[in-house]
């Protein structure tokens, strides 16, 4: 039996500390695929040797490969919008010019070559998005949206103006403001405008075409007062539109009634092949493929279980979906996945204490967060002692192997010897491959913290502290009274008596008792202290037994543990009586 029944049942599903799902790498863009699906490309801010960059370059990725191909070189903050045209041999992006600031340009670089081209340059500036108002330091484009018409020979693109469609050639000439209010294009690298130069978008509830010179335009879909249409986009031929409407896919035919494809409620736009025929889209955290007639039920293209996709983008012919994850992008096809572009790479600051709120310690366990780690999986070790390396990992500690208990694609879970000195400590992250992350992080001789206690659904969270004997939680439910014992577990109370190893559980006679007794609090009392060290049976979790001091207020009690005067990293609550 794994070594989770007997830590993390214990832990992570009390805690709900294991797995966890870190934010993507938001300048990680959604790929752009050519028509046969052999080419990609991407933005990232994430080079394939793991490291991060301030800006974020384009790649030019072989599906049938792993070989990434850097093909730019960008200032400030680099690409935001991407697409390739339908061969593979361009590539358009938009980019926040190094002078004068805030001027932002479109680009079309050559993807075998590496030519760079400007062909347009934003001179208005724009309205920025709400979101600008409540993020401060976020950074938001004002042009975006930029897409290839299907022979690559003009270059569509928005900003953030009452007008605001825009038609450039490719070549940088005959830039052309369309006069067309309030104007919505599907996000990139959706296909926006059809062979015979219709160009299609939303405003209102209603999606629209127009020809690209900004003649013609029509409404396809006249719905009445409701919910918006959303993110529309369009087949080579012009005889297909995908758009999203009231959660769901719909398809419809320049002259028909649209019609509603997919069960809802649809996660992200849709993106159809260039005949029309097939329709990709995320739906309750997977990626399907569907015909565009409704013949035949969705076909589910990924089977994740840790990982959330946040698009799809389908080629051409349909015989390639990409499924952009957020910190990754696969291939998908039929549930079997390979990862097309997600470099392995440790988040700046992302060593820390298990819980993810304090510094590492001596003797507990840490919490090394990063992307791509593995693919979708989650993996725990096998027992005790530890081991120093499966799945092709390992973690060295100033050169010092360490035990591990877990990983997932954000994560990883191991324990740090308690003879590490506090101080300045490099990290080592070493994979099968022959790769290596580094990083250094402040290591302190003690760190004292209790553990959460999350309540079924997340309804509340206490700390994890129970009356003792019991695996009763002191809640709101069942309250502490004074003078009863509590058991409280947590992490980081540093060197204990007799020695352990890491990666050993702690013993249970003679008990392994901290050396550095932890003052504890509840509310404003100190409570005396009957216990204090390795939890016995657990590795890297202690346990503090206290007494409930009299004279507290009935209700939520801030609980903290603390050594050498200094304050708690982190007060949780219980319910006193």
């Amino acid at each position: 039996m794994k070594y989770l029944v007997a830590l993390l049942l214990f832990v992570a599903t009390l805690s709900g500390q294991i797995p966890v799902t870190l934010g993507p790498n938001a300048n990680l863009s959604v790929p752009a695929v050519d028509d046969r699906g052999l080419t990609a490309v991407v933005s990232s801010s994430v080079s394939p040797d793991g490291k991060i960059n301030s800006a974020s370059d384009l790649y030019l990725l072989d599906t049938r490969g792993t070989v990434a191909r850097k093909l730019t070189n960008l200032p400030n903050n680099g690409a935001s919008w991407i697409d390739l045209s339908s061969d593979g041999s361009l590539a358009a992006y938009n980019v926040t010019a190094s002078a004068p600031s805030g001027m932002e340009e479109i680009h079309v670089v050559d993807t075998s070559s590496g030519a760079d081209l400007k062909v347009a340059v934003d001179t208005a500036g724009c309205i920025l998005p709400l979101e600008a108002a409540i993020c401060l330091g976020c950074f938001f484009t004002c042009v975006r949206t930029v897409h290839f018409s299907p022979d690559a020979s003009k270059v569509v693109y928005s900003a953030s103006e009452n007008q605001p469609l825009y038609v450039v050639n490719a070549d940088g000439s005959g830039v052309l403001h369309l006069p067309i209010q309030s104007a919505v294009l599907a996000p990139s690298p959706q296909r926006v405008v059809s062979r015979n130069g219709l160009l299609v978008f939303t405003a209102g509830q209603d999606v629209y075409v127009v020809n690209l010179d900004g003649s013609g335009m029509q409404n396809l879909t006249n719905f009445p007062t409701g919910p918006s249409a959303l993110n529309a986009t369009i087949s080579e031929d012009g005889g297909t539109v995908a758009f999203q409407l009231s959660g769901q896919i719909a398809v419809i035919h320049p002259g028909a009634l649209s019609q509603a494809v997919g069960s809802g409620p649809i996660d992200s736009g849709p993106s159809i092949s260039a005949d029309g025929s097939l329709v990709a889209f995320i739906q309750a955290g997977q990626a399907f493929l569907q015909r565009t007639d409704g013949s035949s039920p969705p076909v589910r293209l990924t089977n994740f279980d840790y990982l959330t996709p946040r698009a799809v983008t389908l080629s051409g012919d349909g015989s390639t979906a990409l499924v952009s994850v957020g910190s990754a992008v696969y291939a998908a096809a039929h549930t079997v996945m390979k990862r097309l572009y997600g470099p392995q790479t440790l988040l700046p600051n992302g060593i820390s204490s298990f819980s993810g709120l304090s510094a590492p310690s001596a003797g507990s366990l840490v919490r090394i967060a990063g992307w791509n780690f593995l693919d979708d999986a989650a993996e725990f070790a096998d027992g005790v002692p530890l081991p120093t390396s499966f799945v092709g990992i390992s973690v060295e500690v100033n050169g010092q192997p360490i035990p591990l208990l877990a990983m997932t694609p954000s994560q990883i879970t191991a324990q740090l010897p308690f003879t590490i000195p506090a101080g300045a400590t490099d990290f080592a992250v070493n994979f099968g491959g022959g790769q290596q992350l580094t990083a250094t992080a402040q290591v302190k001789a003690a760190a004292p913290e209790v553990l959460q206690y999350v309540q079924p659904f997340f309804t509340s969270i206490y700390a994890m502290a129970f009356h003792a004997g019991t695996a009763i939680v002191a809640d709101q439910a069942h309250p502490a009274s004074a003078g009863e014992v509590l058991e409280m577990y947590g992490i980081g109370l540093g060197a204990v008596s007799p020695a352990v190893d890491a990666g050993m559980p702690g013993p249970s006679n003679p008990l392994a008792s901290a050396i550095a007794v932890p003052e504890v609090k509840i509310g404003s009392k100190t409570a005396t202290v009957t216990f204090a060290g390795l939890a016995p049976g657990l590795v890297g979790i202690d346990q503090v037994n206290a007494v409930v001091p009299s004279g507290l207020k009935s209700g939520s009690q801030p609980v903290g543990w603390s050594v050498s005067g200094q304050p708690p990293s982190v007060n949780w609550t219980i319910w006193v009586q």
